[in-house]
């Protein structure tokens, strides 16, 4: 509130969070108050009294006052998360967020993973039973093409469920997708004029898309009925599951077979979220923040300055962030290339906002 009391009446602003962490690389720390949907709708409605919608909205995106979810990976302190860079290891799935527009029940407990990975689970669907949503089940590779988006399927009668409660903007509802990661590499090796900067870093995080799906329980997400029922009287719980869209599924040996494995670049591309520093045994916390007002071309001098930060260079265009649907999670993918390369991962955590 103090922020929107800055933008409406023109008061100085809050002054900033302390903070001791030294190591942030990019972004700023928000406040340590974060807003329900509840919370947000209430200032809205309050403001109605005095302005239009239409400025309401823009004072609510100046202040960035959305409400988000909160998704964590902490492996143990004394044993970083490590993938090494060898064939049958170098690509690791490590964090999915609760789809855009998911909101748990206020009496649901949160589910906790052998890796303690942490969200969010919930909501209920009127005479359907619970939903539970969880971040450490495997990827289920697809096309896109392959996800069937019918109107008037179950899964869409899901969404509107979500949407009823989220209450999401109609256009461009992501807002904002925060990344905090602290991690290090090996601590040796590359060349030595690399050394401390984010050239020659063979370890580092992807980002991926996953979309959400829905279907009874007793059926599986490969049934081509189990998503065309939504009326059904069937009061088998209803299950969501996720299909892969990033990254894409790399073709069978045979064209007829479904795809088994997803199609991972040999290097960091124009959308690695984040690099580790070259040769350094000290981890590095780094907070990259993906906004949806982002606009910097990745051919620009602007995105060679990101790439200096060990960001790809299409990072900060804002498509990924304007192009989230309801139903979409971000994923996170942990990388090391070349015998020798390791990523060790202290600390993982996704925030995602979106407006009201």
């Amino acid at each position: 509130m103090q922020r929107l009391q800055h933008i409406l009446f023109g008061l100085p602003p809050p002054p900033p969070p302390a903070t001791n962490d030294k190591s942030s690389v990019s972004g700023s720390s928000p406040g340590n108050y974060q807003p329900s949907i509840s919370d947000v709708l209430q200032v809205k409605e309050t403001l109605l009294e005095k302005l239009p919608l239409e400025l309401i909205d823009v004072v609510i995106d100046a202040a960035e006052y959305w409400p988000h979810t909160t998704s964590i990976n902490t492996p143990p302190a004394e044993s970083p998360f490590c993938i090494r860079g060898d064939a049958n290891h170098e690509n690791q799935f490590i964090l999915r967020t609760p789809p855009l527009g998911f909101v748990p029940v206020s009496d649901w407990r949160n589910t906790t993973a052998d890796t303690d990975t942490i969200t969010d689970v919930g909501p209920e669907l009127e005479g359907t039973g619970r939903l539970s949503w969880s971040l450490d089940t495997s990827p289920k590779l697809a096309q896109s093409s392959d996800i069937p988006q019918a109107k008037g399927s179950l899964t869409d009668e899901v969404l509107k469920g979500w949407e009823a409660t989220s209450n999401p903007r109609e256009k461009f509802p992501c807002r904002k997708i925060v990344f905090t990661i602290r991690s290090r590499d090996q601590g040796w090796g590359g060349s030595s004029a690399d050394r401390g900067s984010y050239r020659g870093s063979f370890t580092w995080f992807d980002v991926g898309l996953e979309r959400m799906i829905a279907y009874r329980e007793g059926t599986t997400a490969d049934d081509k009925e189990y998503d065309s029922t939504p009326s059904s009287t069937c009061e088998s719980p209803i299950v969501c599951s996720t299909y892969t869209v990033l990254p894409a599924a790399a073709p069978a040996p045979n064209p007829d077979d479904p795809p088994n494995a997803s199609d991972h670049p040999l290097l960091p591309g124009p959308m690695c979220i984040q690099k580790n520093v070259t040769a350094d045994q000290t981890a590095k916390e780094h907070r990259i923040v993906w906004s949806v007002d982002d606009n910097i071309n990745p051919e620009s001098p602007e995105a060679d300055e990101l790439e200096n930060r060990g960001r790809g260079r299409a990072t900060a265009t804002g498509e990924f962030v304007r192009n989230l649907k309801l139903g979409d999670s971000v994923t996170v993918w942990q990388k090391a290339r070349f015998h020798g390369w390791a990523n060790f991962l202290e600390y993982l955590k996704v925030e995602v906002y979106w407006a009201v």
